[in-house]
Order: structure tokens, then sequence, then C-alpha cells
């Protein structure tokens, strides 16, 4: 045996706080609200974990949550699911 082992690691981002627009009716997506955000992301992590080009890169989940709450949408499901 190689001594490399197989398992699978989770990382999470807790209470992301983001003001976006989202909303069904008009006035919610004039006004806006705070919204908090949790991503919890699962891999099988490469055997070099401190290279940060070879593992998950918290500043990149970061910005993703904020690139996509910028996007609004009537329905939260529709945010959702892009992630």
């Amino acid at each position: 045996m190689s001594g490399v082992q197989n398992y699978i690691q989770t990382v999470a981002l807790r209470d992301v706080k983001c003001y976006a627009f989202h909303g069904y009716y008009p006035e919610e997506q004039l006004t806006g609200i705070y919204f908090m955000v949790d991503v919890v992301v699962t891999f099988t992590p490469n055997t070099d974990t401190e290279n940060l080009e070879r593992t998950v890169n918290y500043e990149i989940l970061n910005n993703i949550i904020l690139d996509e709450m910028k996007n609004t949408r009537k329905m939260l499901e529709t945010v959702v699911k892009v992630f």
C-alpha cells in the first residue's frame, strides 16, 4: 500500500452577509435586504492541501456567493439553484 489515504473532506462558510435585492414583489427588489448565506463544500482532497491551488479556496467561494447575490431574482429558490 502506498500510504495515500482516500477520504472526503468538508469545508464551510457560514453566515456570509450579503445585501441583495431579491424578492417577488417590486418593492422588495427596490429596497433590498440583508441575507445570510451558508455554503458547504464536500470534496476528495489532493494530497497537497497546503497548496491553495490544489484545495478549496475560501476567497473564491466567498466571491461566488457575493457575485451570485448581485443577480436580482424573484425567488430565493432560483438563487440557490445556481449554487
